[in-house]
């Protein structure tokens, strides 16, 4: 039970930092864009957009990289159930 902890307090770690900066950049170039165009209302909804749509991706990163670090003698390891 320990070793699937920390595999999930790893993948929340990794997660929480990169969206964070991952949003902080490309939700402040898509501000800038909106900006820079003449719409600085419109600013923090391409922020938005653009860091959700770039936080997704790095999240699956952080998954991975979360279920492939070694602990001990164990593999976190995802199985088909046989049907």
């Amino acid at each position: 039970m320990e070793k699937l902890l920390g595999v999930g307090w790893s993948f929340s770690w990794w997660v929480a930092l990169t969206s964070i900066v991952s949003c902080a950049c490309f939700g402040g170039i898509g501000g800038f864009i909106a900006g820079f165009n003449g719409h600085p209302e419109l600013a923090s909804t391409y922020g938005a957009l653009l860091g959700f749509m770039f936080s997704l991706p790095v999240s699956v990163r952080a998954l991975r990289a979360a279920l492939l670090k070694k602990r001990s003698n164990y593999r976190i390891m995802l199985i088909k159930d046989s049907e």
